[in-house]
């Protein structure tokens, strides 16, 4: 545990390094990388998926869960030239990590405080799954395609994002619905969204209803199984509450927003679609809200663009003190996500002790077999 926690003290000290001091990070930057690379990148048999990818990579899956074709095109390319398994896995995390801080460092004016909030609140993610890792990646490389006004390459790896998970092909409609029209009808979904559910009334297990009389297919099968089955009762969950919150206040500041982006010659079309995609995630977390499974996969698309609004936030701030206040609050805030996603039972079982490749390549001797022993355990009592 104590390499948990030194991770997450350490990665949110530095996004708080970035919103403060205005010298030159390039220490900033490598101790950053090499952090992530290290903790993340290097994991070994953490979570409960490594199991089903390493036999998938070593060509002896036996599992009759559908795998997009683009994800075992890769994997097995890698592994044909010779690749572990683990370095195939720490190639994944570097590749979105590189993405990502392109990303940032060209949109958000605390390209590392994105960066450490993101590789701290989706921690999870970023452990357990490899396939949507690769999509969220792609879709990054889209995104910038797209605010670059090069739309026929953006459809083409948003297309090439669902070969490696199905739910990156969400992303086409956003040239559809990228306009004014479309985000005024968004906000007024999202408050409509916002009050039906104090009458007992939920759309979307309605239409999930209809669908599930429909001929079976494997993907919406799965779909059918996280909604159906999957009931949460707290409709508005502390994360959710946290997102429309923070969303609000977005809005509220906006004309300041656009006056700190001018000055920074960005272009507030950029801004716009930005908008777009959160009302999009805003849309989903609402009206998906009893399924948890389904929106907090989602929600990985579209949390690199929450965490960058975050930091136009802070940047309006006049005075050095006020940025570093909302910074440090905001930290906190995913702090505390953070603990009591690591106290709970899910994470004490697969996620303690943390264990690293690096240690693994130097004790061989290791045994594997209880942490296999476990990931197999929790698959038969969830299929129970």
């Amino acid at each position: 545990m104590m390499i948990y926690t030194l991770y997450s003290i350490i990665i949110l000290l530095i996004a708080n390094i970035d919103v403060t001091y205005r010298k030159n990070k390039l220490i900033t930057k490598y101790i950053l990388f090499a952090l992530i690379i290290l903790v993340v990148g290097l994991r070994y048999e953490l979570g409960v998926d490594w199991l089903f990818y390493r036999n998938i990579f070593n060509g002896n899956n036996k599992n009759t869960l559908i795998i997009e074709f683009g994800y075992k095109l890769l994997s097995s390319f890698i592994s044909f030239l010779g690749f572990n398994f683990w370095l195939f896995v720490c190639m994944i995390n570097i590749f979105i990590l590189l993405i990502l801080y392109h990303f940032f460092k060209k949109y958000s004016p605390f390209p590392f405080f994105c960066l450490s909030i993101y590789f701290i609140s989706s921690f999870g993610f970023n452990i357990e799954a490899l396939r949507q890792i690769i999509a969220v990646a792609i879709i990054y490389i889209a995104l910038n395609c797209y605010l670059n006004n090069k739309k026929k390459y953006y459809t083409i790896l948003c297309l090439l994002a669902s070969s490696f998970h199905i739910s990156a092909i969400l992303f086409l409609i956003l040239p559809f619905i990228d306009c004014h029209f479309f985000n005024q009808l968004m906000k007024i979904g999202t408050l409509i969204g916002l009050v039906i559910p104090t009458i007992d009334f939920y759309p979307m297990k309605i239409i999930f209803i209809i669908l599930d009389l429909l001929p079976n297919n494997a993907f919406l099968e799965k779909i059918l199984f996280y909604f159906l089955h999957e009931n949460t009762s707290n409709l508005f969950s502390f994360n959710l509450i946290f997102k429309i919150v923070i969303i609000f206040y977005y809005f509220f500041k906006k004309k300041y927003i656009c006056y700190e982006l001018m000055n920074k010659r960005i272009s507030l079309k950029t801004l716009f679609s930005l908008e777009s995609l959160i009302l999009i995630m805003l849309i989903i977390n609402i009206y998906f809200s009893k399924c948890g499974t389904i929106t907090s996969r989602i929600n990985e698309y579209f949390a690199p663009i929450f965490i960058l609004l975050v930091s136009y936030l802070i940047m309006i701030n006049k005075e050095l003190i006020n940025k570093f206040i909302f910074s440090f609050a905001f930290s906190c805030c995913i702090l505390i996500s953070f603990i009591r996603f690591s106290l709970n039972d899910y994470f004490q079982k697969q996620y303690i002790p943390y264990r690293n490749y690096l240690y693994f390549i130097i004790n061989k001797n290791e045994n594997s077999s209880t942490r296999e022993q476990s990931v197999r355990l929790h698959w038969i009592e969830r299929k129970k």
